[in-house]
């Protein structure tokens, strides 16, 4: 369609709908296809590497000789990204967009969430039951995951514990019931006995589910206010790292919105309310960012560096390009060559964000996806001394009810997707970071990266 002028303010831009960034390999073709996936008409390049959707434009044409930057994934000076504050705007296939649209309803036609997403897992039981909630327990000879999440929601709790064939017992985590650390399934045996098929705790164990009730304690969140009254502290991560997960952790323990350097439409839909803010405002507790040039990390005054095994890494954000962000890649998309790129160059980048963040940051933490997985709440509470919040231990409470929030795949590959030569060059890179963190007298990183051989 031509060359429009932009406005650099989040609320000013051309096109507002939606936005991701990728300044090495950006082509006219990636962002057609990105904004293609979202439904939206109107698509645009700009700053070279920076693709922007939307369903109307919101600027005015300019000369195309303004729209002069190269796109990085093509080298070309025919093709362009764009320009600085100029924005190459194209417009989609009506009849393309339509045949998308109707495959959309067709699939949000699916009852989701199932129960199968509201499992938390099979917990040793310590505490007596009446102690656990002053709800008494229910006995139902037709027990099943489902009747007793239906019971307790209607009870207004936010969990649902099974400890055999046919009770149900609803309660809320507490000082005194905790629900940390899962045992394995195995140790949920006894059939629900209104359906065999399914498992209602065991020896000791409660298979406990998630009920949809708002935890009360954690409903409150709020901006900073006034505007840069605290100091701007990124949350940094290579894609795939689990930066959704702990914003949604970090919300839940501070009662603080956080922010994103991506305008993600889908997150703020989901959520995240300080998905739209101006990154720069500084009323976000942190700034969700995977950019790692000097410049952008020094416009922070901290940061925290979410680290996690690249290997899993790599492939969370193969899913979530393929299939959203709780979404979950073909098995045949390992198979191709598209994969062997994305390997080699996520990897490399991997190392890059960790290295330059570890180099140029002025106050930087790091947390590995690892540890918070093992040692939640521990971890929790160093990260709030880090942002130097107060803790709350009734949020903490309400952090271990929603520690998964609605961003966790639940299904692993039975395979591995990863060559020979792909672990070689993944292992170097986790060595480098590794003595950056230990020359930084910096959080180590976890031995589960070092596999001691590769079949």
């Amino acid at each position: 369609m031509g060359c429009y002028q932009d406005n650099v303010l989040p609320n000013r831009r051309a096109l507002q709908d939606d936005f991701f960034a990728d300044y090495r390999r950006m082509t006219i073709e990636k962002c057609l296809a990105h904004c293609r996936r979202k439904g939206l008409y109107y698509v645009g390049l700009e700053f070279g590497g920076e693709c922007y959707c939307g369903k109307n434009i919101h600027a005015v044409p300019t000369h195309p000789r303004e729209c002069n930057m190269t796109c990085p994934g093509r080298h070309t000076a025919r093709v362009t990204c764009g320009g600085v504050a100029r924005i190459a705007i194209y417009r989609m296939d009506q009849k393309a967009l339509e045949k998308i649209h109707k495959e959309r309803l067709k699939q949000r036609a699916i009852p989701i969430p199932t129960i199968a997403d509201s499992y938390r897992g099979c917990f040793r039981m310590t505490t007596a039951p009446e102690l656990i909630s002053p709800s008494p327990p229910w006995q139902d000879d037709r027990l099943s995951p489902v009747r007793c999440v239906q019971r307790c929601t209607t009870k207004l709790f936010t969990l649902a514990i099974m400890g055999n064939f046919t009770t149900c017992q609803c309660a809320n985590v507490t000082a005194g019931f905790r629900i940390s650390n899962a045992s394995g399934d195995e140790n949920c045996n006894y059939p629900c006995a209104g359906n065999e098929e399914q498992r209602c705790g065991g020896p000791g164990h409660a298979s406990i589910y998630r009920t949809n009730v708002e935890d009360a304690r954690c409903s409150h969140q709020e901006f900073i206010v006034p505007d840069h009254s605290r100091p701007l502290v990124a949350l940094a991560s290579f894609p795939g790292s689990g930066n959704t997960w702990v914003r949604h952790l970090i919300e839940k323990a501070t009662g603080i919105y956080t922010g994103s350097f991506y305008n993600d439409g889908d997150l703020y839909l989901k959520g995240f309310k300080g998905e739209r803010e101006n990154w720069r405002r500084g009323n976000t507790i942190v700034v969700k960012t995977h950019v790692f040039d000097k410049e952008h990390i020094q416009t922070f005054d901290g940061a925290i560096l979410l680290l996690r095994n690249p290997y899993r890494a790599i492939q969370a954000e193969h899913n979530r390009r393929l299939a959203g962000h709780t979404g979950l890649a073909g098995a045949k998309s390992y198979w191709t060559q598209e994969w062997v790129g994305f390997v080699k160059g996520g990897s490399q980048t991997w190392a890059n964000t960790a290295l330059e963040w570890i180099k140029h940051c002025k106050r930087l933490f790091v947390v590995h996806y690892e540890d918070l997985r093992k040692d939640l709440i521990g971890q929790i509470k160093r990260i709030l001394q880090f942002l130097e919040v107060p803790v709350s231990e009734e949020r903490l409470l309400c952090v271990e009810t929603d520690k998964d929030g609605k961003f966790k795949r639940r299904r692993h590959l039975d395979f591995d997707p990863y060559k020979a030569e792909m672990h070689e060059a993944i292992d170097i890179y986790i060595r480098s970071v590794g003595m950056a963190l230990q020359l930084n007298n910096l959080t180590k990183i976890p031995q589960e990266y070092f596999p001691d051989e590769h079949v």
